[in-house]
């Protein structure tokens, strides 16, 4: 009984795990769409935008593709160059309008 007590325990565990590691996953991507609507929405190009952060044009292009996630320091310069709160571009839409908090999408 108590060995599958512990298989049961590292089920659990694991299925944790991935379940942690697709939200994580699922936060990137959304990140990116919103990172991309909003700077077409303030007509920025890709070159310009890279140039305001001063990084690469490939270093923000991997911003906007999902395959890099930027650095506090980057994501507080974007969210004040695009003129929009971390909380938006952070998709976190559902929680702050659950604590009273709204905000215009652009």
């Amino acid at each position: 009984m108590n060995k599958l007590f512990v298989l049961f325990d590292l089920i659990i565990t694991y299925n944790m795990f991935i379940v942690n590691n697709f939200m994580n996953i699922l936060e990137v991507f959304m990140f990116n769409e919103r990172l991309r609507a909003t700077r077409k929405h303030r007509k920025i190009k890709l070159q310009q935008m890279a140039d305001m952060l001063d990084i690469s044009l490939r270093a923000y292009q991997h911003y906007e593709a999902a395959l890099r996630s930027p650095s506090l320091e980057t994501l507080v310069k974007i969210a004040d160059i695009l003129d929009v709160s971390l909380d938006y571009l952070l998709e976190r839409d559902n929680f702050m309008k659950a604590h009273g908090v709204s905000f215009d999408e652009y």
